[in-house]
């Protein structure tokens, strides 16, 4: 079973969402607001998180900031009425795996939830990778060459973990 925090500060919204989730066999964890969000990560770390941005206490921006300082591999989800490309893009920025805009499906949100549970499921254990003469870090997030270290973006950390895993063949872009 797929344990999702699901972070949202609209209640029957919530209500909703979290049913649906239920129904169709997640286990779902609701938070109504971001400080009681990263409290609970902490506490039980799930398979995936599905955040709202704009949230009383902490916005979903600063809370996936907090969870990425501490994890870097757990999928997260912003699920949001902020549409500008401009939150797209620092959505992306910030660790994010997917952005969905409000209004949408739920038979979308499950789908998505479950493509993202299942990479996560398969990704390596292998922490650190050489790639000729640099050390790529993924704990750390950093690419090391020699006494020389650069800190990198998780967006960063994986693009090179998914490039060393598929050396010598064509990576598509949407898998990017």
């Amino acid at each position: 079973m797929v344990d999702v925090l699901y972070v949202e500060d609209e209640t029957s919204l919530a209500l909703i969402v979290s049913d649906s989730l239920e129904a169709h066999g997640f286990q779902v964890v609701h938070k109504q607001n971001g400080r009681d969000a990263v409290i609970a990560f902490k506490h039980k770390k799930p398979d995936i998180v599905v955040l709202d941005i704009m949230m009383p206490m902490m916005d979903g921006f600063s809370v996936a900031q907090e969870i990425r300082k501490v994890d870097l591999h757990t999928p997260i989800i912003f699920l949001t009425a902020m549409t500008q490309t401009e939150d797209v893009v620092k959505g992306f920025h910030l660790g994010a795996n997917d952005y969905v805009r409000k209004p949408f499906k739920i038979e979308e949100l499950i789908v998505r939830i479950e493509a993202l549970t299942k990479k996560a499921n398969i990704v390596q254990a292998q922490k650190q990778y050489q790639i000729g003469h640099f050390t790529l870090d993924t704990i750390k997030s950093t690419l090391s060459l020699g006494n020389e270290q650069e800190k990198l973006s998780f967006r960063e950390v994986e693009l090179l973990r998914r490039l060393y895993e598929h050396k010598d063949e064509v990576v598509p872009r949407e898998e990017i």
